[in-house]
């Protein structure tokens, strides 16, 4: 769940959003915060692991096949696009406080990864799109990157 702890109207004007995301505190100037049904549908993907809910909320996005830049960049509760489906991704997801990992170009995970997301209570999803075409439509839907928080 995400909590917006305060909003600070600079010098500039510009609002400022004090974010509380699981352990984390961060500022950022805009953000959006998504239903994850509404992702499932923007990249037609499907379910590989668990069941989406209306709780499910995503505000951020972090797209990378290189877990050392996951674990530096990525937000609890932001949403992980990767073409790995080895059972680190998973692991690497748990550590990172992230709920729901979107395999892309319709790569498919093993068992195991599959077991493991269950047991972590991480939800996995795929979809066919490329990398590049999975973050260019979140971005045209005003998701955020990582790195822009």
């Amino acid at each position: 769940m995400v909590n917006v702890k305060k909003k600070i109207i600079t010098k500039m004007g510009d609002i400022k959003n004090i974010i509380k995301i699981g352990s984390f505190n961060f500022e950022t100037k805009k953000f959006y915060i998504m239903k994850l049904k509404k992702i499932k549908e923007i990249l037609d993907a499907d379910v590989c692991c668990g069941t989406i809910n209306d709780s499910h909320e995503i505000m951020m996005v972090c797209a990378s096949d290189l877990m050392s830049d996951v674990l530096t960049f990525i937000k609890p509760n932001a949403l992980l696009l990767t073409g790995l489906t080895n059972p680190q991704v998973v692991r690497t997801a748990d550590v990172a406080e992230v709920k729901v990992i979107c395999f892309v170009r319709g790569k498919e995970p093993t068992e195991e990864t599959i077991k493991l997301a269950d047991e972590k209570g991480i939800l996995l999803i795929k979809t066919k799109c490329s990398m590049f075409e999975a973050c260019g439509r979140l971005y045209e839907a005003n998701m955020v990157d990582c790195l822009k928080t």
